[in-house]
């Protein structure tokens, strides 16, 4: 019994340790995302939802961590994650890497729809140019796919979350929108990477260009904070939030530079300006952003037409 403990306890510490760094940027926001703009199903259907999201950012992790020249930079930047600490080797890693998305595509034939099947799918075939193609290692394509993988967490999130039912215009939209967003600042994680993303070879946006990453991301954050603002009719309250964290987020990530530890901290207040964009995107204003296709193409005929 003792040992079926013991096993069971370095697993969950294996699995949290795989994915700690994501709680706060992948899981979360996009949990909180796509449950917030789809009907509320139950309690189990949340659980299986967030079970269901929690097995594809294992195999997005497997995925990046067990990647050619993945331990160099872990090394130097997590060195807490499974492979550098020791709690895994590397040919485990790999094989539970290429398990993963079989068990995947099953669960999402179960838990959603064909269009679950599709994003989970779509999400293997992008990890797979990602990390066994080695393109992310130009930084533009690194942040576009990465940002790609967002729309198939969250379309998959909600299909599950509602059992497999079709996604309205609404619903698509901010998916879009959030899309855009992700993509556009993805790279805000790697300025505390620097040295790690160095090591591994990795022309990442801040070092390919270190000043000119931080005005396109303080650029795409203001303009971001606007559309989102115009889009949306959550409560004031919401958006005064969103402004606070954009004018601490701007002003930490123009004015700290080359400090790791405290930039760490600017990529979490980013997390925060992130959420709350999220928060206002899930909640469009149907007078701006109709909820159906049929809608959206009549407001486009009365006013251009």
């Amino acid at each position: 019994m003792s040992t079926i403990l013991t096993s069971l306890w370095h697993g969950a510490k294996v699995l949290y340790y795989l994915s700690y760094s994501d709680i706060k940027t992948v899981t979360l926001p996009v949990l909180a995302f796509s449950l917030s703009i789809v009907p509320w199903s139950g309690f189990i259907r949340t659980l299986l939802t967030a079970f269901w999201l929690q097995s594809l950012i294992a195999e997005w992790c497997f995925s990046n961590q067990s990647s050619a020249n993945a331990l160099a930079e872990d090394i130097n930047n997590k060195p807490y994650r499974p492979i550098p600490s020791g709690m895994m080797t590397l040919k485990t890693a790999r094989r539970i890497r290429w398990f993963m998305p079989f068990f995947n595509i099953i669960q999402s034939a179960i838990l959603g729809s064909r269009t679950t099947v599709y994003a989970t799918i779509s999400l293997s075939i992008i990890l797979w140019i990602h990390n066994d193609l080695e393109v992310s290692r130009k930084f533009y394509a690194k942040n576009f796919l990465a940002g790609a993988c967002f729309p198939a967490l969250e379309i998959g999130c909600m299909t599950v979350a509602t059992a497999g039912q079709a996604l309205n215009f609404h619903q698509i939209v901010s998916v879009v929108f959030s899309t855009l967003v992700n993509m556009l600042t993805m790279h805000a994680q790697d300025f505390p990477d620097v040295v790690g993303d160095a090591a591994a070879g990795r022309k990442t946006f801040p070092l390919v260009s270190p000043w000119g990453a931080r005005v396109f991301l303080v650029t795409v954050l203001c303009l971001s904070t606007v559309g989102s603002i115009f889009i949306s009719a959550v409560h004031p309250t919401l958006i005064w939030l969103q402004i606070a964290f954009l004018i601490v987020t701007c002003g930490r990530y123009l004015l700290i530079r080359n400090q790791p530890k405290r930039e760490m901290i600017s990529y979490w207040i980013y997390d925060f300006w992130l959420a709350f964009c999220h928060a206002c995107l899930s909640k469009l204003n149907p007078a701006v952003v109709p909820i159906t296709t049929q809608g959206f193409v009549q407001a486009v005929q009365a006013q251009w037409i």
